[in-house]
């Protein structure tokens, strides 16, 4: 089962199946009563494969992109079913 990744700032990317970039705002998978919330996003390019690089891994693939150095918070909470934790 694949989970669905859904939010108002993704873009998907042509020709590459079940990958998105997350430009703004935040993005949820969400999968068996389980939600994985992502955010705010960034998208300061949107080369996702670069010379070197490993291959993309099987599945859902979300990518917030910029160039180094930088400086940002990310924030993923779970929420599966009434327990929330949240990572920062």
């Amino acid at each position: 089962m694949i989970p669905v990744c859904v939010g108002d700032g993704l873009a998907p990317l042509p020709d590459v199946p079940n990958a998105y970039l997350l430009g703004e705002g935040f993005a949820s998978y969400e999968l068996a009563g389980r939600r994985l919330r992502i955010g705010p996003g960034f998208r300061r390019h949107t080369w996702t494969q670069l010379r070197g690089a490993e291959p993309p891994l099987q599945g859902v693939t979300l990518y917030l992109t910029d160039f180094t150095p930088l400086h940002k918070t990310l924030r993923l909470r779970l929420h599966a079913g009434r327990r929330t934790s949240s990572l920062k």
